[in-house]
């Protein structure tokens, strides 16, 4: 769980229109009783280390949001999903955000299930904590959607909760029908760790899910995925255990990938953007590499998710060199021993400029962003239209807006780039490259002639659109 301090609590209690999206068929209506109508192409903002990052930069607070708000709009960056974030803030953001053709997904702090010791004052663990939190949402959040006013034109949709579990999760699908009665015309949605997504996709009815899956630990960590091999397995497995739950009834699921590392005990911020882990540190996650923050986009599209939001915007923005060490038994042999980098934080540095990280995600949403109305009307199928050879993995989709047939095709080695040789199926008389970055980007088979290859650079894949006889 993503814990809240008390300062962040106490900063958030001091502090009805029609709204167009991209849908599967162009603009549509946003509507709570529908998935979230757009591809998502996003980010993570914590709120509450904005303060920090603009310092450091050297700029007003509001100056920052606006410059950080029009570079994201500039990269490809359709979304902003934001936390820690009071309602007065979150409004302001919202009309800043408009501008640069950027809609919020808005975990506000006065709804936030896991702030309620201090927006109601009570413990979860109370006996009638449920009875009492479903009275205070029933006059908390028709007050925060009527306060937002005309800037909920930029708030694609409402996030309930960050990894609810527990109490928390018994209170989403409450707080979601409270939700549609104050606001209607916008979906609601959650964020959840995979071993609680399951019960959330089938104890509510939510029409978007998005599961947070940080696959990338460190080397010989004990606590999750330590090897490039499980770090896919539980990326891959996780993901499409969501999308295939959601998927019985038409729901949908976004992905939140990792961006960014977790050192416990001592750390440097360096001036090059990273964070130094020092001696009697231990390194949790790793900053993933540029060709890993590619495979985390493609391999959620050759799943099925209608979006990516990248976690996390911002990092920590200091140093924390008086950290106490880490004396864990179980974990001495992975101490870190002399000062080791460990790369950025976070998709931008401690100054607000890109990492190597964002740029990657920056060139791929941009591409992807100009078929972002086609990627969100497909819809997987099991017909194997191509299948490939040498690791390569395939996903195959249909339109149903025009009946055209996609497959998308990732590389999952990160190390390597790979030849990828496919086989059409026996119908397929041409495929061509949709991004147009194969050479060549169209392939025309014959009955003596079912096989040809797509370079694709390490982590990185395509989406071939393949046209059958007879069609």
């Amino acid at each position: 769980m993503r814990v809240l301090s008390v300062l962040v609590i106490l900063a958030i209690l001091c502090a009805g229109s029609l709204v167009l999206a991209d849908s599967a068929d162009g603009p549509a209506l946003h509507s709570a009783q529908a998935p979230i109508a757009s591809f998502v192409f996003g980010v993570y903002w914590p709120w509450e280390r904005t303060d920090r990052i603009a310092n450091n930069v050297g700029v007003e607070k509001w100056a920052f949001v606006q410059q950080t708000c029009e570079m994201l709009g500039r990269s490809g960056v359709n979304t902003i999903w934001v936390v820690n974030i009071g309602s007065s803030d979150t409004k302001r953001l919202a009309a800043i955000a408009g501008k640069a053709h950027i809609e919020l997904l808005p975990c506000i702090g006065e709804i936030e299930p896991h702030n309620c010791g201090g927006t109601m004052g009570m413990d979860p663990k109370q006996a009638d904590f449920h009875a009492k939190a479903i009275e205070y949402y029933r006059k908390t959040i028709p007050q925060v959607v009527q306060e937002l006013g005309p800037e909920r034109a930029n708030i694609r949709a409402w996030v309930l909760c960050d990894e609810p579990s527990g109490p928390f999760a018994d209170l989403m699908e409450p707080m979601r029908q409270i939700f549609v009665e104050a606001d209607p015309e916008r979906p609601v949605t959650a964020v959840s760790m995979w071993v609680d997504t399951p019960n959330l996709v089938a104890k509510t009815r939510l029409t978007t899910f998005c599961v947070d899956l940080y696959p990338f630990f460190s080397a010989g960590n004990p606590n999750g995925p330590n090897r490039p091999d499980s770090s896919r397995n539980f990326l891959t497995s996780n993901a499409q255990a969501m999308v295939d739950a959601a998927g019985k009834d038409g729901r949908t699921g976004l992905l939140m990938p990792q961006c960014y590392n977790e050192i416990w005990g001592p750390y440097r911020q360096e001036r090059n953007g990273s964070l130094t882990a020092l001696p009697g540190a231990f390194v949790h996650w790793r900053t993933p590499t540029p060709a890993e923050i590619r495979w985390q986009i493609w391999e959620g599209l050759r799943l099925g998710v209608k979006g990516t939001v990248f976690f996390c915007l911002l990092g920590p923005g200091e140093s924390n060199e008086k950290a106490a060490p880490i004396t864990d038994p179980a974990l001495q042999s992975l101490i870190v021993r002399q000062p080791t980098p460990v790369g950025p934080a976070s998709l931008l540095d401690q100054n607000g400029l890109a990492t190597s990280q964002f740029s990657e995600m920056s060139a791929l949403y941009v591409a992807l962003g100009r078929q972002r109305e086609l990627l969100r009307r497909l819809k997987r199928i099991e017909t194997d239209w191509l299948t490939a050879a040498g690791g390569t993995q395939t996903g195959s989709f249909e339109d149903p807006k025009t009946g055209r047939m996609f497959v998308v095709v990732v590389n999952p080695d990160f190390d390597r780039p790979a030849e990828a040789m496919l086989t059409a199926h026996t119908r397929i008389r041409k495929v061509r490259d949709v991004l147009g970055r194969s050479n060549p980007s169209i392939h025309v088979l014959t009955d003596g002639s079912r096989t040809f290859t797509v370079s694709l650079t390490p982590g990185s894949g395509a989406i071939l659109e393949i046209s059958r006889s007879g069609l």
